[in-house]
């Protein structure tokens, strides 16, 4: 079979092994750009890529420069890397090639970047910038309440049907993912009192709209439906935008802050782990480092240590 075929026969594996189609479109790009760069060198089936063309792929991908003349990023290099080494380890294993010319191929190292975050000032900003007048407001301030109350992603908000919220013990259910574990977690005050106000009274108003029955926990202000995924990223961005504050992350950068805000104020990290749904504790460890790093910027501030010192008065007139 030639390389075009067999990228299909790898992206139907991993859609029947449960990966979303967000993962599968990228892989799919991912798989396109090197069959692009196959197709420029005559060639089209992958018995014939030897482990000089991966390496020569490898240097394309370091000297490939963008629309606005900017190079990829090492992230991005290292991405489509693996993969292809994930392509080609699924042709070896169903017998289509008899060795894998992407073995003991050296990744580029990804630069270990802190994450941004907001300021609980910023986040309040945010917060009080929503219209409350109108049901879209009202759902927008339940919505990020809850977000800031649990860290959740855009995903398991989006997955969220109103039956999760219980608002007698002020606990949410969330479910599981492909990326983290389902949980059970505690609301805030403020987000039950906010979701309270949008599951009683402004809810039922949207659900009239569609003119039928709808689990979906947030509905779309003009049609009453169950909104895409991308509307959640839309509104957060609308409301950070009348808030005046121009941080990009979308719903990462939240999830960030929640976990910043959190480890300063003295939770343990397996806690914030569990809250955040974290499957691996390596991944909660970054926002100990963010932390950390705000606490050196404390302490060079404010420690005598760190301070010029007074001049001695000499009794001089």
């Amino acid at each position: 079979m030639d390389l075009a075929t067999l990228i299909e026969a790898y992206l139907t594996h991993l859609q029947e092994t449960g990966y979303s189609q967000a993962t599968i479109q990228t892989n799919r790009d991912y798989m396109q750009y090197f069959r692009a760069f196959c197709i420029e060198r005559g060639i089209t089936h992958p018995q014939r890529i030897e482990r000089p063309h991966i390496q020569r792929y490898q240097k394309y991908l370091f000297h490939y420069r963008q629309a606005n003349g900017e190079p990829l990023s090492f992230d991005t290099q290292s991405r489509r890397l693996l993969g292809l080494k994930k392509f080609f380890s699924f042709l070896l294993e169903k017998g289509h090639l008899q060795k894998d010319p992407t073995f003991s191929l050296e990744l580029p190292r990804k630069r270990k970047k802190l994450p941004t975050v907001l300021t609980l000032k910023e986040v309040e900003k945010i917060l009080s910038h929503i219209d409350l007048t109108t049901p879209a407001g009202a759902r927008d301030r339940a919505l990020l309440e809850l977000l800031f109350s649990t860290g959740m992603s855009r995903k398991e908000i989006k997955s969220l049907n109103v039956q999760d919220i219980d608002l007698s013990e002020e606990l949410v259910t969330i479910r599981p993912c492909e990326e983290r574990q389902g949980r059970t977690l505690p609301l805030t005050e403020s987000a039950v009192l906010y979701l309270q106000n949008y599951i009683l009274e402004v809810r039922p108003h949207l659900l009239s709209l569609s003119g039928q029955e709808e689990e979906a926990l947030f509905l779309d202000s003009k049609t009453g439906k169950a909104p895409e995924i991308r509307a959640f990223s839309r509104i957060l961005l609308r409301a950070q935008k009348k808030a005046g504050i121009h941080k990009k992350g979308g719903f990462d950068l939240f999830r960030a802050t929640v976990a910043s805000l959190m480890i300063e104020g003295g939770m343990d990290l397996r806690y914030v782990q569990e809250i955040l749904g974290h499957k691996s504790p390596r991944t909660t460890r970054k926002f100990a480092r963010l932390s950390i790093q705000k606490l050196k910027e404390v302490h060079e501030k404010t420690h005598p240590g760190n301070l010029p010192p007074e001049k001695e008065e000499t009794g001089e007139k």
